[in-house]
C-alpha cells in the first residue's frame, strides 16, 4: 500500500500485480518444497540445466 501511494497508484490493468506476484512466489516455494531432494552433485546440476 505504501509503495502504491508513493507511486500515485498503479495503472488499472496492473492493479492486482502485487497479489499475483506473491501468489506466484507462494506456488514456486510450494513446488520447491515438494521436490525430491537430490542425492549427488551431478543430480543437482542436472536439475538446474
Amino acid at each position: 500500500k505504501e509503495i502504491e501511494d508513493f507511486l500515485g497508484g498503479y495503472p488499472e490493468r496492473k492493479r492486482d500485480y502485487p497479489e499475483r506476484v506473491l501468489e506466484a512466489l507462494r506456488i514456486t516455494i510450494g513446488n520447491y518444497r515438494k521436490a525430491q531432494p537430490t542425492t549427488t552433485a551431478a543430480e543437482s546440476f542436472l536439475k538446474i540445466t
